[in-house]
């Protein structure tokens, strides 16, 4: 397929604003949706609470029109550009375009290739089994560059399910992360005319749209929950019970008392916070002395566990018999 490079640069970092920047979110971590149609491209990016959107019109046929929302398009191809190069390619056709004084639509060009492999000797080309080679989509401006992006096997989230169920209402209140609203007001920077929003209500998506700009840059924003006073206060003590550390379960007397009182002079004599080594010293077994290292570190004796490393001995040797009264709680053992 065939583009205007400068127009579709425009609309590609404009809806890859919204791209998540979260490596938990595979599918949506720097990617853009390419949905595809005979007469051009839906461009569509998301990180769950912004969600862009983009037509690009195919230099290859008549029509520039926008397709309707229940029209299904050939294909959907998520493209991930991890290190940035489309995006660099991108900006730099936008540079050689504003370089050309006499530069006209079409001029330009931007070709896309679907189902594009690896051919052999490239760069990256680990000759996996043939059918099994990863695939990817090339964004080439001809006699300037040509990138390679991964394609991901991934299904992309239903954009138009949140477009159709769309309802404009009018709000009282309605909070908007500053973040959010700051990602979208650099949408600017590729597009024309003012932001068009219409609110779904409190807490509710709201629909927005740079109607004069062109190419057509539309997309959903989630607002902020917004919570009364008393709500606020309610959530604040939640948080403050949730990162209230447990308290320590210590029996009273006997055995297992003696048996912590003894691990805490040994770690703490000789600085060196081992399990395997309460394990050997103690006559203990494995699952037994990591609930004492537990217990140890509860007490603030020992630090974290960091895998398979000795843990930091958090008390000198001459603050032993203070961590063992506050332990026993100053009786005889």
């Amino acid at each position: 397929m065939r583009f205007d490079a400068p127009y579709f640069a425009q609309a590609w970092l404009s809806v890859a604003l919204a791209s998540s920047r979260d490596k938990d979110l595979t599918t949506l971590n720097r990617t853009v949706a390419i949905e595809e149609y005979l007469h051009g491209v839906w461009l569509v990016a998301t990180d769950r609470f912004v969600l862009l959107t983009a037509w690009v019109p195919n230099l290859d046929t008549d029509s520039d029109r926008e397709p309707e929302l229940d029209e299904v398009p050939d294909r959907t191809v998520v493209a991930r550009d991890d290190d940035g190069r489309c995006k660099s390619l991108l900006g730099y056709t936008l540079t050689l375009a504003n370089r050309e004084d006499s530069y006209s639509y079409g001029d330009l060009e931007l070709r896309l290739t679907f189902d594009a492999r690896l051919p052999a000797g490239h760069e990256g080309n680990d000759q996996t089994l043939e059918g099994m080679d990863p695939v990817f989509t090339i964004f080439e401006v001809p006699d300037t560059e040509k990138v390679w992006c991964p394609v991901l096997e991934a299904l992309y989230p239903d954009w138009r399910n949140i477009r159709h169920g769309f309802t404009g209402k009018s709000t009282k209140r309605l909070v908007l992360n500053p973040e959010l609203v700051e990602r979208v007001a650099k949408v600017r920077k590729y597009s024309t005319g003012n932001l068009h929003w219409e609110f779904g209500g409190p807490e509710r998506a709201a629909f927005i749209d740079f109607a004069d700009s062109d190419p057509h840059i539309t997309g959903v924003v989630m607002p902020v929950r917004w919570l009364t006073p008393d709500e606020h206060q309610a959530q604040v003590a939640a948080a403050a019970e949730e990162e209230r550390p447990p308290p320590v379960s210590v029996p009273p007397g006997g055995a297992d008392v003696d048996l912590l009182v003894q691990a805490v002079e040994l770690v703490v004599k000789t600085q060196f916070g081992s399990t395997s080594m309460l394990q050997r010293k103690l006559r203990v077994g494995f699952a037994k002395a990591g609930a004492l290292m537990d217990q140890l570190e509860a007490h603030g004796v020992v630090g974290p566990s960091v895998g398979s490393k000795a843990r930091d001995v958090l008390v000198k040797p001459d603050q032993v018999d203070e961590v063992i009264t506050s332990i026993t709680g100053g009786g005889d053992q």
